[in-house]
């Protein structure tokens, strides 16, 4: 596909004027040729025409009036020929913003990715740097925990076995006070008299029952301060020095 001398934008065959003496085509536009005068112009002067190159490099001759490109451009009126320009000027700009975007934008890029990634790469080195502490701090706690377990079983067998000591201090407790208790006497419900013999009235009640006692076989006989004085008389307690045995 052809392309056009001064934009180097493709061509096409119905706006382009080529050059009679290269085989150059340029955009009628891109040198300074309106869409009306272009149409105006006759086959004769398109056949004629020469480009800004060649028209450079060819010395001026006679009347050229009716060439169409004077220098660079068609002989037309000066606003047209500046109308011409301009748009020859935009595109020409257009152009070479594109090709230093072209050329800047992967620098550009470049650049810019390369600051977000050293700034991610920082973030992701201090993300590790914080998983790492947990972890040590995870592995601490961890291993204190362990030992604070293998202290809560040792404490929970020492307390198992605290409760076994207790369980057989109290059975030897209760068989030892039960063995105490084998040769006493609890009276409950006896009058109170004042200055009363404890011991004798036991003796009178030993001889009711037939079952005499001697003075010698009294080891302690009191009675127990009652609660309230109010209820009924304080219990009397008699220690023997032996267990009765009917036989």
């Amino acid at each position: 596909m052809s392309t056009c001398g001064g934009c180097h934008k493709p061509t096409s065959g119905s706006d382009i004027i080529s050059c009679s003496k290269c085989p150059k085509g340029y955009h009628h536009i891109c040198v300074g040729v309106t869409k009306e005068n272009f149409k105006k112009l006759s086959k004769e002067t398109k056949n004629a025409w020469k480009c800004p190159e060649c028209k450079k490099g060819q010395p001026k001759i006679g009347d050229n009036s009716d060439t169409p490109v004077r220098g660079s451009r068609v002989d037309v009126t000066s606003s047209e020929s500046g109308e011409g320009n301009n748009e020859c000027i935009a595109l020409l700009i257009q152009k070479q913003i594109k090709d230093t975007l072209a050329a800047e934008l992967p620098r550009i890029v470049r650049n810019t990715l390369q600051s977000e990634l050293k700034g991610l790469r920082d973030e992701i080195s201090a993300l590790k740097e914080s998983i790492n502490f947990i972890s040590d701090k995870y592995e601490d706690l961890k291993s204190a925990v362990g030992k604070r377990e293998l202290d809560v079983k040792c404490l929970l067998e020492d307390n198992r076995k605290i409760e076994l000591k207790l369980k057989d201090v109290f059975n030897r407790l209760t068989t030892f006070e039960q063995y105490s208790r084998d040769s006493n006497i609890e009276l409950h419900g006896l009058p109170e008299f004042k200055n009363e013999d404890l011991a004798q009235t036991l003796q009178q009640i030993g001889k009711v029952v037939d079952h005499p006692i001697k003075d010698d076989e009294i080891l302690a006989c009191h009675r127990v301060a009652k609660m309230d004085p109010m209820t009924i008389p304080n219990m009397d307690w008699v220690k023997l020095t032996s267990t009765y045995d009917p036989h």
